[in-house]
């Protein structure tokens, strides 16, 4: 997992497919039909919390997935750095 913030609030997450398929799996809040699980990921936040910037596995293959299951595997990561910024949605579980 890497989670940069540039200027301006813009927030840079990474995540690897170790990440994702560690969060997925996670024992008591597990996503047992998970999209993301396995797959890495990019995901970039302005500072208002909007989505301006994804990238699933390269862009190479399929870019969709789950936006409930998005929000709240992001949320999870971004909180463990970041708890007060715009781009959480929900309640953040620990990691």
């Amino acid at each position: 997992m890497q989670i940069k913030q540039l200027p301006g609030d813009v927030l840079n997450v990474r995540l690897s497919a170790e990440d994702t398929h560690a969060w997925a799996t996670r024992p008591g809040a597990a996503w047992p039909c998970s999209e993301l699980r396995g797959r890495r990921m990019f995901a970039q936040f302005d500072g208002n919390g909007d989505l301006i910037d994804l990238c699933i596995d390269g862009g190479r293959w399929d870019q969709e997935c789950c936006s409930n299951e998005f929000s709240a595997c992001l949320t999870d990561h971004i909180a463990s750095r970041f708890p007060d910024h715009p781009a959480l949605r929900g309640e953040p579980q620990p990691i």
